[in-house]
């Protein structure tokens, strides 16, 4: 393990490797994070900036109370010295693995439990149900049923921590709804050898693959592999599709027409609704916290006249105008004749 300090998160964002990964990012890589997938960090290291989302600031704001209130409930000693002093002054320290230099990361604090020290990642969250409903839990080793008590990108992000830095646990707190107020949950999650080479194996093959040798992830649904794509779109002249090409053509084409009967059905259900409930809210059954609908009356949404705008007002046209990033798209045509 190697371990920097950065004064600052400017010092910090400007020191990125491009061909690092990320404990937080590595999730993306193994495409199990919600926050994008393989393309969308292949994007993110060939320098497309992606801000930071709005949960993500209101995340690192509340990081010091979560902090706080797991060393109470959970006895711990949140290591202080150097650490506490940049970690007060904003500054980041950042660990390296010793044999893959390229994977890093930034723990949000380390901690001492009975004498022995380990990592903290301190989150926000909005689903109580995705944590176990218990403080305190031990995690020996991760298996398909421990996602109940976990999410399991935050577990990726664990175990990569521990990989690099070679601590014995790593506490993962959270502050999380609970009987109308918030409380701090946390999963004491031990090394798991195992879990961590396959996790260290695969990330090595995939940053060999993309952002060594620059090779792109395999094509999915994301917009960042759109966007991906459209950099190199270029008009061509018609020709007959190939065997695969047809194939998913009509697969398209099925799928798109599902979808419209699909939705057609949805708007007859939903205006049934609006007639039967007569404007009560329908409750599925007497339990509190109870799944329910309710029709919902809107006087309708304001638009611009776009045409208007231009022919009338052609400055502030002009002056309001954003350019978006180029997509494209794939229409199809006379489907529904054949």
């Amino acid at each position: 393990m190697v371990a920097k300090i950065y004064p600052n998160r400017e010092a910090w964002l400007a020191s990125r490797d491009p061909l690092s990964i990320g404990a937080s990012e590595a999730a993306m890589a193994l495409g199990v994070s919600p926050y994008g997938g393989p393309y969308d960090l292949y994007e993110r290291k060939q320098g497309v900036i992606q801000p930071d989302a709005p949960q993500l600031a209101r995340g690192r704001k509340w990081e010091a109370r979560v902090l706080e209130d797991y060393a109470e409930a959970a006895g711990a000693q949140l290591v202080d010295a150097s650490w506490a002093y940049f970690r007060k002054n904003e500054g980041i320290v950042t660990l390296s693995h010793s044999d893959f230099p390229w994977l890093r990361c930034s723990p949000d604090s380390l901690s001492r439990s009975n004498g022995v020290l380990g990592g903290v990642e301190a989150k926000t969250a909005t689903d109580a149900g995705a944590w176990t409903p218990e403080q305190g839990m031990v995690l020996d080793r991760w298996t398909d049923d421990a996602a109940t008590m976990i999410p399991a990108h935050y577990a990726v992000q664990v175990y990569v921590s521990l990989e690099i830095s070679g601590l014995p646990y790593w506490d993962l707190c959270a502050l999380v709804p609970a009987a109308g107020w918030l409380e701090v949950r946390w999963v004491r999650v031990m090394r798991d050898q195992e879990t961590q080479f396959q996790m260290t194996m695969a990330l090595a093959r995939w940053q060999e693959l993309h952002l060594v040798r620059k090779i792109a992830p395999p094509i999915d649904g994301s917009g960042a592999c759109n966007r991906a794509l459209s950099k190199s779109f270029q008009k061509r002249d018609a020709r007959e599709a190939t065997g695969e090409e047809l194939a998913v053509l009509m697969e398209c084409a099925t799928i798109k027409a599902q979808i419209k009967s699909l939705e057609d059905r949805s708007d007859l259900l939903k205006n049934s609704l609006i007639h039967l409930s007569d404007g009560a809210r329908l409750l599925t059954n007497s339990g509190k916290g109870a799944p329910y609908g309710q029709p919902q009356h809107n006087k309708g949404k304001i638009s611009v006249d776009i045409e208007k705008l231009k022919a009338e007002f052609p400055e502030a046209w002009a002056a309001c105008q954003k350019q978006g990033a180029p997509f494209t798209t794939f229409n199809l045509y006379k489907f529904n004749k054949e």
